[in-house]
């Protein structure tokens, strides 16, 4: 027991110095010359119909009345189907349904990082957009925001973007 205590400082002090051996430095494997997009407008135009997608199926949902959340399956995270998911439990719930579609304009690059992450600006414009009960009364207030800014970040997975955050900003600007 005693020699394996004077031992353990040794070796611990070897490795501190240096004087261990150690394994050969791992090389990376190469990677492609080749870049994902050919330019940062290639991928934004990719990422902007991949939001598209998503509050078209966003729309269709709520037109619905909240069901068929089933439609957003491969367009968004499991944390923004679970925001979304809220909501649309919010309509069945209370039996509303939308009217109208959410119009998105003005999308901006925020950042790409060339390969797989992409974050941007969208304007959402839902002007057109009722909400109404069951009796086909508006329950949208008179005081409602038409136009929110949101700030969402998108994956690529060598296929598509999904959209990964999507949350309202505060900054001015885009709109």
């Amino acid at each position: 027991m005693r020699r394996t205590a004077r031992l353990l400082p040794a070796v611990l002090l070897l490795t501190l110095v240096g004087c261990v051996p150690s394994d050969p430095p791992v090389t990376p494997p190469p990677t492609s010359a080749d870049p994902v997009f050919a330019s940062d407008e290639e991928a934004l135009a990719a990422a902007e119909e991949a939001y598209r997608a998503y509050i078209s199926a966003v729309d269709d949902i709520l037109a619905s009345g909240g069901v068929d959340s089933g439609q957003l399956d491969g367009l968004v995270s499991p944390e923004v189907l679970a925001v979304q998911e809220e909501g649309f439990q919010q309509f069945r719930d209370l039996g509303w349904r939308a009217t109208g579609s959410t119009i998105l304009r003005n999308f901006t690059l925020q950042q790409f990082d060339g390969e797989s992450m992409l974050v941007l600006y969208v304007c959402s414009d839902v002007s057109d957009v009722d909400v109404v009960d069951a009796e086909g009364v508006s329950q949208v207030s008179a005081d409602r925001p038409t136009t929110t800014t949101f700030e969402s970040s998108l994956a690529y997975d060598g296929r598509r973007f999904t959209v990964e955050t999507d949350d309202p900003w505060e900054g001015s600007g885009v709109c």
